[in-house]
């Protein structure tokens, strides 16, 4: 710079590369590479021991640090909630459908105890009015109103038994295979007592509706106008109009009467009453055409008398019928009751 010469060292400048070999790794050996299957959890004493005596270099004991353990979970449960919830769900949900197969029959034998019970009471309650109505159809003197009362009357008992009958006759519910019916089958002399009441009742308002429809038809038989001894020609002519309505009013309801047992032989007094109305009736308006007022007369008293008679007659059986039908009564009573 001062303008002193200077010499310059060459711009040659040489570079020595040096070639650097890289050290071989070190391998340290790790305490896991010592582990055995039947090694203890957690002794890590036994693999330190295994680690020196494969190693045998102090330098490497020097540095060697343990490795750290991967941290072990002990724990007592092995398996997971929600199988083990499943599994409880499932057992539980078995349980109670085994259980609910063994209480049908049960079940089935209580409903049905239920509905026996409603139709016997059902029953039971118009005993009080069926015995009523048997009163006013075995009075000779209860007029058309008490005997349609009682018409009622035994309509509703015939229902009421006839229920129970259905009832009784109901088939009881079928089981599964392997399960008792044991309680159903206890039901059985229930339902022959059911049956039987029902049969009381059935056969008791049968022959009652048969007395009482004999009452009503045999009120309209015999039903006799006025009888003169003597009459003019027209009023004869209209007297034989009325006894014509009289004799096949009185044909009609004795063709009708139903036969029932206890008035079969007042209905054979009847027809034949009925068969000499139909000649009686032309003997008595030929006597009052003719004048033969003692013939007349000898004909209304006899006709008077029969018919009388056989009125009356109809009081015996009507009482021998509700003899027996208070007796029918007392022993449904007796089988209702003991079904309560």
């Amino acid at each position: 710079m001062f303008g002193f010469a200077e010499e310059r060292a060459d711009d040659t400048t040489t570079t020595t590369t040096a070639t650097l070999t890289p050290p071989e790794p070190q391998i340290t050996p790790r305490l896991r590479e010592f582990q055995r299957p039947t090694d203890v959890r957690g002794d890590t004493s036994t693999l330190v021991t295994r680690l020196w005596e494969a190693t045998e270099t102090a330098s490497l004991i020097d540095n060697w640090e343990p490795d750290r353990l991967d941290p072990v979970v002990v724990s007592g449960r092995t398996f997971r909630w929600p199988i083990i919830t499943v599994a409880i769900v499932l057992l539980l949900g078995g349980l109670a459908a085994i259980q609910a197969v063994q209480d049908m029959p049960q079940r089935a034998a209580n409903a049905a105890r239920a509905r026996y019970q409603v139709a016997v009471s059902d029953y039971t309650s118009v005993i009080p009015d069926t015995e009523q109505a048997i009163s006013a159809i075995a009075d000779p003197a209860s007029d058309s109103n008490d005997l349609s009362g009682a018409s009622v009357t035994l309509s509703a008992f015939n229902d009421r038994a006839r229920t129970l009958f259905d009832t009784a006759a109901e088939p009881l519910p079928a089981m599964p295979p392997l399960v008792s019916r044991s309680e159903l089958d206890a039901l059985s002399p229930v339902r022959e007592s059911m049956a039987n009441a029902a049969e009381i009742g059935l056969t008791l308002e049968r022959r009652l509706g048969d007395a009482l429809s004999y009452r009503l038809l045999y009120a309209k038989a015999f039903q006799l106008p006025d009888l003169p001894a003597t009459a003019l020609q027209d009023q004869i002519s209209q007297l034989g109009v009325a006894l014509g309505l009289a004799v096949t009013s009185t044909d009609d309801a004795i063709a009708g009467l139903p036969d029932e047992p206890f008035l079969s032989e007042h209905k054979i007094e009847a027809l034949q009453l009925a068969r000499r109305l139909d000649d009686w009736q032309i003997e008595y308006l030929e006597a009052l055409r003719t004048g033969d007022a003692a013939t007349a007369q000898t004909l209304i008293a006899e006709i008077s008398q029969r018919v009388a008679t056989l009125n009356a007659a109809i009081g015996a059986p009507l009482t021998a019928i509700e003899d027996w039908a208070t007796t029918q009564i007392q022993t449904l009573e007796a089988q209702l009751s003991a079904l309560n």
